[in-house]
């Protein structure tokens, strides 16, 4: 059986007297349809629990129909087109509830879905006549509850943020008002039977001073399962940056069994808080679940670093595809000691490497940390040569498309190479604490600065640092 159709509105609704012709004489439609073809729906009917409702609507026992039909047609597993189509009428003449034109309209898109039975042609040709009288904004309305149900205990709210910076929620999405500016973002919340937990704001101060003030939406939602009777508690939280609306994780909570999810208030933080680490890093942690864990959120400076980072990959991708590996290099010559920032990366406890524009020269720095004594910063002279403490610079025969660095893994031969050892100058390293927000947590940044360096070859020839040189990468992954 298939699902709602979705039917594109006509366009221009009907006059008063028209659509109370109309209602005439769909009314009469369905009568028409249940006297001529009641022999038939008792029988296909009579093996579904559906079957006792259509009797009772039949009889004209109203109130009984509605207590049998209208669990079957609102429930969101194995949907009985036969229960929504009867539903459907009766919330179309208001016969054992209040008359509700809309639910009318959704419930016979729903039993339009059965396109093999008898009541598919009717609900279509009564959905066909709501789309002429309910007008083209009602009626997208009506295909829209089709799909998503009625009863989802969603409330609207706007959450006041700061002066001049608010959200205002509905089912369809959030709109952000910031410094007079709105900003719309349309969000997939709905979904068929999902039943909604009220949103909550919270505010966390943030930062190493704990001034920055950082906004969380956070949105509970039952959502059924494939199995009947069952739901799961999915949680999801946004972010509030200026007038932008940020995903940040989407996470299952809890189970349930029931015809309907638990109504009560649940105890939401007792599986999912937020909070500040004591490095000052706001923090979403999932206590339950299949998989209790926790990870870091990433701020909007680390965003736009990312994005950064982003761009730079697309920019040293570019380049890679204008490098000419065709061309032949002396493996003799000078070093360029040139490594643009940015074209860089790393690995184990500590490895930066830097490649040069055309990929044909590259440095790579070694520091063990055993060297640094858990210190976060030091500096080392190269003119003291020590086990754990390595610069080289390696200048190649050719250009490089692939990292000789943090892998064992090469898909072509290693070029010919001539390696240069800094034997003077001063190297200088930061570490950053771990947790890189959306990497491991066992991630961290480091920063390694050489200056004044002197290199020799093999053959004894020596080059000095003119300039500075920058290595900037995330290590404490083990190359494999």
């Amino acid at each position: 059986m298939g699902g709602p159709r979705s039917v594109e509105s006509e366009g221009r609704s009907d006059t008063g007297e028209g659509t109370a012709v109309t209602r005439v004489r769909a009314t009469i439609g369905v009568a028409a349809f249940v006297l001529m073809t009641s022999h038939t729906i008792a029988q296909t009917t009579a093996q579904t629990a559906a079957a006792d409702g259509v009797d009772a609507f039949l009889r004209a026992d109203y109130s009984r129909a509605v207590a049998i039909l209208q669990p079957l047609a609102e429930r969101p597993w194995l949907p009985d087109h036969t229960a929504e189509f009867f539903m459907g009428a009766l919330y179309d003449d208001g016969f054992g509830v209040p008359a509700d034109p809309l639910r009318a309209c959704a419930m016979y898109i729903r039993a339009s879905g059965d396109r093999d039975s008898a009541i598919s042609a009717v609900a279509s040709e009564l959905v066909r006549a709501r789309q002429r009288s309910l007008g083209h904004e009602v009626f997208t309305t009506c295909n829209w509850h089709a799909n998503v149900g009625f009863d989802h205990r969603f409330d609207p709210v706007t959450i006041a943020l700061d002066q001049g910076h608010w959200i205002a929620w509905d089912l369809k999405g959030a709109t952000v008002t910031y410094r007079g500016v709105d900003k719309r973002r349309e969000l997939p919340l709905a979904s068929r039977g999902a039943v909604f937990l009220p949103l909550r704001h919270t505010e966390l101060a943030t930062g190493d001073a704990r001034s920055d003030r950082r906004h969380f939406i956070e949105l509970f939602k039952w959502e059924p399962l494939g199995q009947p009777r069952s739901w799961r508690l999915l949680w999801i939280l946004f972010e509030v940056v200026g007038e932008e609306l940020i995903s940040v994780a989407s996470e299952p909570l809890l189970t349930a069994s029931g015809d309907t999810p638990p109504t009560g208030d649940q105890d939401v933080e007792a599986n999912a808080r937020l909070g500040v680490n004591d490095r000052g890093d706001a923090e979403w942690t999932i206590v339950s679940g299949p998989t209790p864990r926790n990870a870091v959120i990433e701020s909007e400076a680390d965003r736009q670093e990312r994005r950064a980072a982003a761009q730079q990959a697309r920019d040293r991708q570019a380049e890679a595809a204008r490098i000419d590996t065709s061309r032949r290099y002396d493996v003799r010559r000078l070093p360029e000691l040139a490594y643009p920032e940015g074209n860089a990366g790393g690995c184990s406890d500590v490895l930066l490497y830097g490649w040069t524009r055309d990929r044909s020269e590259a440095i790579s720095a070694l520091v063990s940390k055993s060297l640094l004594q858990g210190s976060m910063t030091a500096s080392f002279d190269l003119t003291a040569q020590r086990p754990g403490l390595e610069v080289l610079l390696h200048v190649y025969e050719r250009a490089i498309t692939e990292s000789l660095f943090c892998t064992d893994v090469f898909t072509l031969p290693r070029p010919k190479e001539e390696v240069w050892r800094a034997v003077g100058g001063t190297l200088s390293i930061q570490l950053f604490p771990p947790g890189i927000p959306g990497r491991p947590a066992f991630m961290y940044r480091v920063v390694i600065r050489i200056s004044g360096a002197q290199f020799v070859s093999g053959s004894g020839a020596r080059v000095n640092q003119a300039q500075p040189i920058t290595l900037t990468g995330i290590v404490g992954w083990i190359p494999g």
